[in-house]
């Protein structure tokens, strides 16, 4: 008897636990959301390099600069200006002028885009060439001296 009622209790003890933990399941999803914001950001620079011309009048790029850009929406690249560094004795900046170009953008900006509206940037990553001449403006040659440095100022904006 006591091993008839002792079965039984078992039969109805994991009986009532497996239909308990049954009856108390229950699931959800819970989702995880978020926002990304545009951007562009410029990669490493890769600086160009100036030599001197044949007849000493200007400095020509031999070995464009570059900068990739990468966008993960779509762009804007503005050229900001061009800004001298240089300080030694004989140099005057205000003699020199420069052209530049800088491809990789929907179209190639030029010293006449300065401030101008930009051109447009795809969302992926772009590579920036940097193309510069500065020219002796006053009929004279360049002055001897080291250092001569242009640094091109952009700006990539995302839309």
């Amino acid at each position: 008897m006591i091993r008839k009622t002792l079965i039984a209790s078992a039969v109805i003890l994991c009986g009532t636990v497996g239909f308990s933990a049954a009856a108390k399941a229950d699931s959800t999803t819970v989702d995880m959301t978020g926002d990304v914001a545009g951007s562009c950001t410029f990669g490493n620079v890769t600086p160009g390099i100036l030599e001197i011309n044949g007849d000493g009048t200007a400095l020509v790029t031999t070995t464009t600069g570059s900068v990739p850009v990468t966008c993960n929406t779509t762009g804007t690249l503005t050229l900001d200006g061009v800004t001298d560094t240089n300080a030694f004795t004989g140099y005057d900046s205000n003699n020199v002028g420069i052209t530049l170009s800088v491809t990789g953008g929907t179209d190639v900006l030029t010293e006449a885009d300065i401030a101008g509206a930009g051109t447009g940037l795809d969302q992926t990553t772009t590579t920036l060439t940097i193309d510069l001449t500065a020219t002796e403006n006053t009929g004279g040659i360049l002055p001897a001296g080291t250092g001569y440095t242009y640094g091109v100022q952009l700006t990539a904006t995302a839309n």
